[in-house]
């Protein structure tokens, strides 16, 4: 059999590549370069805590037997965001971002929740407006408009600017907790992870070991607006609405 130019040549290079290159456009090349900014300008820490949420799922299930509020699809998620949105109102620096060129923090009037969403296209992080000023209903409703638009690909851009703080549920990929990178130009992020039947202590007055529903929560701070004990602060607040919801706080 001849032997060719080609033969020689493949057997010196070796094996044709076989390596996809993907160009990053659109929604993932926007992702890429925050991602990229936000791990190279802020200094970042995590702090979490796992929690009893058996509590919250029976608010949960209360709720959902609301006629009023059959239409807004709440979820646990949904209930920890509000939770965390009036935990947001005891630190107002949660809810600000560092101006370098400036040296200074500015506090934001407005709480305008991001909710990070997986799409088809890529990660987007659509925010409710006004979030801590407006009703539970209000609340439930927009996340549900914001949700929805994200996944049709619907999207306006008043609804992707302007975010302020931001919200992730790895619990939806069945992860326990992370440590989420924060939207650039934010000061906190908080991520929810899975929601699992596991041994737990319960003091009520006695100890006991009893099976409940835990989640972990994981805060990512920029330490250049909130040091740990502030970063505490804030999720032990949040913990707690969550651990122990009070349904006088959530009106329709």
């Amino acid at each position: 059999e001849e032997i060719t130019r080609e033969d020689v040549l493949r057997t010196k290079n070796g094996p044709a590549s076989t390596e996809e290159s993907i160009a990053l456009t659109g929604l993932r090349k926007h992702m890429a370069r925050a991602m990229v900014r936000s791990s190279t300008e802020a200094p970042q820490a995590t702090l979490m805590k796992t929690i009893d949420v058996t509590k919250l799922l029976d608010l949960h299930s209360e709720l959902q037997e609301r006629h009023e509020l059959q239409d807004y699809r709440i979820t646990p998620f949904a209930l920890i965001a509000y939770c965390f949105v009036k935990a947001l109102a005891s630190l107002p620096l949660a809810n600000a971002s560092f101006d370098s060129e400036r040296n200074r923090i500015v506090v934001h009037d407005s709480i305008n929740l991001g909710i990070a969403i997986a799409t088809d296209q890529g990660l987007v992080v659509p925010n409710i407006k006004s979030a801590g000023s407006i009703s539970f209903s209000e609340f439930m409703k927009s996340l549900r408009d914001v949700v929805d638009a994200a996944r049709q690909g619907q999207l306006l851009p008043a609804q992707i600017s302007g975010g302020t703080v931001t919200m992730t549920n790895i619990g939806a990929l069945g992860l326990d907790t992370g440590t989420p990178l924060l939207n650039p130009g934010e000061a906190a992020i908080l991520a929810v992870g899975s929601i699992d039947r596991r041994p737990w202590v319960v003091s009520d007055p006695d100890e006991k070991l009893e099976i409940r529903s835990v989640l972990q929560l994981a805060l990512t701070i920029d330490h250049r607006i909130l040091d740990g004990s502030e970063g505490a602060q804030l999720l032990t607040a949040t913990a707690s609405m969550v651990s122990n919801p009070d349904l006088s706080v959530l009106k329709a």
